[in-house]
């Protein structure tokens, strides 16, 4: 009870919650959204499974594309063709972002590159 009366008593003075201040600043210096793109790479293996997640791996987002580097043509046409509306399904799904909107493969040696992601 008292800090709700607190709370109250501080809003009208202009005060805002720390967390209200925090979101603010984030999205100010853009970091919300990078934040939010993280989710992908920490949620990689949920979104396209153990299989494909040993030959795939997210690179980057860029302009609201989804990059993934690839390990063979093969991987690629595959994902390409058989799987990208359901990698977006599935990435809606365990992230929650809704702006990526489209994505795009790339061939790439995983065998250095997952190394060091």
């Amino acid at each position: 009870m008292f800090s709700g009366y607190l709370t109250e008593m501080l809003q009208e003075r202009g005060y805002k919650p720390i967390g209200d201040i925090v979101r603010d600043v984030l999205k100010d210096l853009d970091l919300e959204k990078r934040l939010d793109e993280s989710r992908i790479f920490e949620k990689w293996d949920d979104i396209v499974g153990k299989e494909i997640s040993k030959h795939a791996f997210p690179d980057k987002v860029y302009k609201n594309v989804l990059y993934i580097k690839v390990e063979s043509s093969a991987w690629m046409a595959e994902l390409n063709t058989f799987f990208k509306a359901k990698l977006m399904s599935s990435l809606k799904k365990h992230t929650g972002l809704k702006k990526i909107r489209d994505i795009k493969f790339r061939i790439a040696d995983l065998g250095t590159e997952k190394d060091g992601r």
